[in-house]
C-alpha cells in the first residue's frame, strides 16, 4: 500500500488568521474565546443561556485578501474560510497543479459539521413571508455541506475525487483519515483534507442551549469559559473557524523536493452505539479507536508522547475520555505510570470548532511533535476527572515528542483517533526553484542519504491527526537534502536577492506572509526581536495618556537590554532598529548558502519581521486600522532596503566610519546627542558577532547564532575604553600583585602593544572555539596566521576612530533610510 505524507498546513481559527498567529498564541497561553454581547440583533443574543464564542478576529480575517466579488457573494462564511485555508496549505506546499496529469491527480475531502445555519434560518423565514419569489437561486448551492470542498475543487482546477464528510465533531478528523486512505489505494497523488465551521447563530446556541451542552456559567469572564477537565467545568463553548492539510503520497513527494511534515501512518474509528449525544462514562468506544489507531500503526501505547484530547469541558465526556486512556496507557505495553501520560486539550485556547475541530486539533498534534512543545489545557486549576494523568495545566510544556494522539468525538457516537510514528526517509532534491516560499525546515540538515525507503530513526519529528474516535498515524519524515558544500555557490549582495523575494510577496499582500509556519527560524527571529522589546500600559491608552518623544512618537515600558544599555528609547523605531541590525547579520551570513536556499530562508526570515511589525502596532500602539499598518509597513520595507546597503557598505569597506554613520542614522536616530561610546560598542558588538557567526559550520547557523544574539553586548564597551584607564596598576598593585611575573617583565613597556595582544589572544580563542573538532587541525593555520596588526583598531580611543562622523567623512556617502515612527 501506497505511504502518505502531510507537506502542507493552512488554518483559520479564533486565535487568528494563519498557523503560524495560531501556534504562537496557543503556546502563550492566550485565548480566543470572547463575548457575543455586541452581535445583531442584541435582544435575541441576550435571551441565550450562553453569550460566549470563538470567534475568528475580524481585524485579521480580510475576505478580500483570498475572494473575488463574486466569490464572496456566492459563498457562505463556512466555505470562505475553508477556500482560504486551503490555498494557505497549498502555499505552504508549494503544490499549484498546472498539467492535466497533475489536476486529475489532486482531489479534495473536506467537510462541515453544520455548515450555513444562517442562511437556512433567513430563507425559511423570507419564504414563510414573502413566498416563492424571496427565495434566492444560491440558496440550495449555499446550504450544501459538500459545496466548500467544490470551492477549492473549482477555483484551483482539482479533478480528482471530491468527497466530503459530515460527521459532528469528527468530521475534520474523518475527512484527514479518507482523504489518506484515497492516496494509498491509488485513487489520487495529493489530496486537500480538512474540516470547516462558522455556525455562530442564535438558533445554534439556542439548540445546545436546550441541550445542557454549553458552558453558561462564565458569561462575564470568557476567557475562563472553556475548562477542559477542571473541577468547574459546565459544558463547551462553540467555535468557528477551519484547518486543511495537503496530503500526498511519499514518491510523489520526494520527486518534487518537497518539505514533508510527517507520514500518515494510521487511520481508525468505532462507534458508541449508546446514545445521541453521550458517550459511554467508562469511555470503552474511545478507547476501541485509540486502541485501532495504534495497531493500524503498529505503535505500543508506551510510545505514545502526547494526547491532544478532545475534551470539550462536559462533565460526562470529559471524565469518560479520561478514563479511556488510563485504559489504553495503563494496559498491556503501556506505561508504568499514569502520571507519565501527557494529554492537554487546546479547546480550552480555542473553543469547540465542531466540524472543524479535528483538523484544527490534528494540525496542533502535528506542530507538538514538530516544535518538541506540548500546548497547554488553559483553565485548568482543579482536575475534577479521575486518572491522576499529566493534564499539562495553564503553561506550555517542552517535551521530546515523537510520537501524538488526536482524539475527536462527536454527537452520533462517532469517534476518531490520529497517530504519528517517528521513522526517516529522504526525498529527492527539487531540480528547480519552487515558484513560492516555503517555510524553512526544523533543522539545516545537508546530510544526503541513499534513495527508497529508510526505516532508521530520523531527528525530525512525526504527527499524527486524530478526531472523532477515529485515528489517523502521522510520521515525520525528513527534509530534502541540499548540496554537501554550501560554500560552493556564492550568492549576490543580500539586498538584491531578498528584494526580489520581497517585491513578489509583499505586492500583493504588504505585510509578510502570517499563513505559514517557519519553524526554527521563526525561534530565531523571536531572539533577534528580544533586545529591545517594550510594552505600552493599556490603561495609560485608554486614558489618553502614553509619553511622548518631542517628535510625538510614543514611549513605552522598556524590557530588551539594549534599550538600557545603549541608551535608547523604548518606541517602536528603537525596536523595529535594534531587530533588523540583527537580522542584517544573520541574513549576511546566509549568503553563504546556494541560492534557492538563501533566498527562500531570507524571504521567511523576513516575513516574521514583517508580520511581527504589524502585530506590535495593533498591540502596543492600538492601530486597528488595516490600512494604516499597510502604511507603516510599506515605509519600514523600504528601511530594510536602505539599512541593508549601509551595512553592506560599512562591512564591505571595512570602514568603522561608514558603518558607524549607518548605524547612528538608523538605529541613534541621527541625534547629534548620541553617545559615541554606545555608538562604538555596537560597531563592535556587529563585527564581533559577525565573526562568530562566519565561524559556524552552515548545519550550525540556525542553532547556535541565538547564543550569539543572547551574549552580553556590555562587554563591548571594554573594547573601545582607552586601555591606559583599564590597565591602571596592573605593574605595581593590585590583583596583578599576586600573579606570578617573569623576570623580563619591563615597566616600560608599550600599553598599547600589551591590550592589542590580549584582544587578540580573546578573539583567536573565540574563532578557535567556533571551529569543529575534526577542522581545527587543518583551519587553525589560517587564524594564526592573520596579521595581528588589526587589533590596534580595538584598542584606540574611539574618539579618534569616529572623528567626524556625525558630520563629514565617508559616512555622508552611505545610502540611509529615513527613521521610522509608529
Amino acid at each position: 500500500m501506497r505511504r502518505v505524507v502531510v507537506t502542507g498546513l493552512g488554518a483559520i481559527t479564533p486565535l487568528g488568521v494563519g498557523v503560524r498567529t495560531t501556534w504562537s498564541r496557543l503556546l502563550a497561553g492566550e485565548s480566543g474565546i470572547t463575548t457575543l454581547d455586541h452581535l445583531e440583533p442584541r435582544q435575541r443574543w441576550k435571551d441565550m443561556t450562553s453569550s460566549v464564542a470563538g470567534l475568528v478576529p475580524t481585524e485579521q480575517w480580510r475576505p478580500s485578501e483570498w475572494l473575488g466579488p463574486t466569490e464572496m457573494r456566492r459563498m457562505s462564511t463556512f466555505a470562505q474560510y475553508a477556500v482560504a485555508s486551503a490555498q494557505m496549505a497549498l502555499d505552504d506546499a508549494d503544490w499549484h497543479p498546472s498539467s492535466q496529469e497533475e489536476k486529475e491527480a489532486t482531489g479534495v475531502c473536506l467537510g462541515s459539521g453544520i455548515g450555513n445555519l444562517e442562511e437556512i434560518y433567513d430563507t425559511s423565514l423570507a419564504f414563510d413571508q414573502g413566498g416563492y419569489k424571496k427565495v434566492s437561486p444560491l440558496f440550495v448551492p449555499k446550504i450544501l455541506i459538500n459545496m466548500a470542498a467544490g470551492h477549492i475543487s473549482m477555483k484551483h482546477g482539482l479533478q480528482g475525487p471530491n468527497h466530503a464528510v459530515t460527521t459532528a465533531c469528527t468530521t475534520g478528523a474523518h475527512s484527514i483519515g479518507d482523504a489518506s486512505r484515497f492516496i494509498a489505494f491509488g485513487d489520487a497523488d495529493v489530496m486537500v483534507a480538512g474540516g470547516t465551521e462558522s455556525c455562530i447563530h442564535p438558533l445554534t446556541f439556542a439548540g445546545f442551549g436546550r441541550a445542557r451542552s454549553l458552558s453558561t456559567r462564565y458569561n462575564t469572564d470568557p476567557a475562563a469559559s472553556c475548562r477542559p477537565f477542571d473541577a468547574g467545568r459546565d459544558g463547551f463553548v462553540v467555535a468557528e473557524g477551519s484547518a486543511v492539510f495537503v496530503l500526498e503520497e511519499l514518491e510523489h513527494a520526494r520527486a518534487r523536493g518537497a518539505r514533508i511534515y510527517a507520514e500518515v501512518k494510521g487511520y481508525g474509528c468505532s462507534g458508541d452505539s449508546h446514545h445521541m449525544t453521550a458517550p459511554r462514562e467508562d469511555g470503552h468506544g474511545a478507547f476501541r479507536a485509540m486502541r485501532a489507531a495504534l495497531k493500524n500503526a503498529g505503535i505500543r501505547p508506551a510510545d505514545v508522547d502526547y494526547i491532544n484530547a478532545h475534551a470539550t469541558g462536559t462533565q460526562i465526556g470529559d471524565a469518560a475520555e479520561a478514563s479511556a486512556i488510563r485504559t489504553l496507557m495503563m494496559g498491556d505495553e503501556g506505561v508504568a505510570d499514569e502520571s507519565e501520560v501527557a494529554v492537554s486539550s487546546t479547546k480550552g485556547a480555542v473553543g469547540h470548532l465542531l466540524g472543524a475541530a479535528g483538523a484544527v486539533e490534528a494540525m496542533f498534534s502535528v506542530l507538538a511533535v514538530k516544535e518538541n512543545l506540548i500546548p497547554p489545557t488553559l483553565n485548568l486549576e482543579n482536575p475534577n476527572v479521575g486518572p491522576k494523568l499529566n493534564y499539562v495545566p495553564l503553561k506550555t510544556q517542552e517535551k521530546e515528542v515523537k510520537v501524538a494522539l488526536s482524539n475527536s468525538f462527536g454527537f452520533g457516537a462517532h469517534r476518531n483517533n490520529g497517530l504519528p510514528k517517528l521513522q526517516a526517509a529522504h526525498p529527492a532534491p527539487r531540480q528547480e526553484p519552487p515558484r513560492h516560499g516555503r517555510p524553512l525546515p526544523s533543522r539545516l540538515d545537508d546530510t544526503d542519504k541513499s534513495d527508497g525507503d529508510d526505516d532508521s530513526e530520523s531527528d525530525i519529528n512525526s504527527l499524527l491527526p486524530g478526531s472523532v474516535r477515529e485515528t489517523t498515524t502521522l510520521q515525520q519524515l525528513r527534509v530534502p537534502p541540499r548540496r554537501k558544500d554550501p560554500h560552493a555557490t556564492q550568492t549576490g549582495p543580500v539586498s538584491g536577492a531578498l528584494a526580489g523575494a520581497l517585491r513578489g510577496k509583499f505586492q500583493p499582500n504588504l505585510g509578510g506572509n502570517p499563513y505559514v509556519l517557519s519553524n526554527q527560524l521563526d525561534k530565531l527571529y523571536k531572539v533577534c526581536a528580544a533586545p529591545a522589546a517594550y510594552t505600552i500600559s493599556e490603561d495609560l491608552r485608554k486614558a489618553d495618556n502614553v509619553p511622548k518623544t518631542d517628535d510625538g512618537e510614543e514611549l513605552g515600558t522598556p524590557h530588551g537590554p539594549w534599550l538600557q544599555i545603549f541608551s535608547l528609547s523604548p518606541s517602536f523605531s528603537s525596536w523595529s532598529h535594534v531587530t533588523m541590525l540583527h537580522m542584517y547579520l544573520i541574513i549576511a551570513r546566509m549568503r553563504c548558502l546556494d541560492r534557492d536556499a538563501a533566498r527562500t530562508m531570507q524571504a521567511q526570515f523576513v516575513d516574521n519581521f514583517f508580520f511581527d511589525c504589524e502585530r506590535v502596532m495593533h498591540l502596543n500602539h492600538g492601530m486597528t486600522s488595516s490600512a494604516l499598518r499597510q502604511r507603516y509597513l510599506k515605509d519600514i520595507f523600504m528601511q530594510w532596503r536602505g539599512l541593508i546597503a549601509a551595512y553592506d557598505e560599512g562591512l564591505a569597506k571595512k570602514s568603522d566610519k561608514v558603518l558607524a554613520a549607518a548605524v547612528w542614522r538608523n538605529l541613534f536616530k541621527a541625534r547629534e546627542d548620541a553617545d559615541l561610546r554606545s555608538l562604538a560598542a555596537v560597531v563592535a558588538w556587529m563585527r564581533a558577532t559577525l565573526r562568530d557567526l562566519e565561524g559556524m559550520a552552515v548545519d550550525d547557523i540556525v542553532a547556535r547564532s541565538a547564543g550569539v544574539f543572547l551574549r552580553d553586548p556590555r562587554g563591548m564597551f571594554k573594547l573601545v575604553d582607552e586601555p591606559s584607564a583599564a590597565l591602571k596598576g596592573v605593574f605595581k598593585d593590585g590583583d596583578a600583585a599576586e600573579a606570578p611575573q617573569p623576570d623580563a617583565a619591563r615597566e616600560d613597556a608599550d600599553l598599547r602593544s600589551l591590550a592589542a595582544v590580549v584582544a587578540w589572544m580573546r578573539v583567536t580563542l573565540r574563532d578557535l572555539e567556533g571551529m569543529a573538532v575534526d577542522e581545527i587541525v587543518a583551519r587553525s593555520g589560517g587564524v594564526f596566521l592573520r596579521d595581528p596588526r588589526g587589533m590596534f583598531k580595538l584598542v584606540d580611543e574611539p574618539s579618534a576612530a569616529l572623528k567626524g562622523v556625525l558630520k563629514d567623512g565617508e559616512a555622508a556617502d552611505a545610502p540611509q533610510p529615513d527613521a521610522v515612527k509608529a
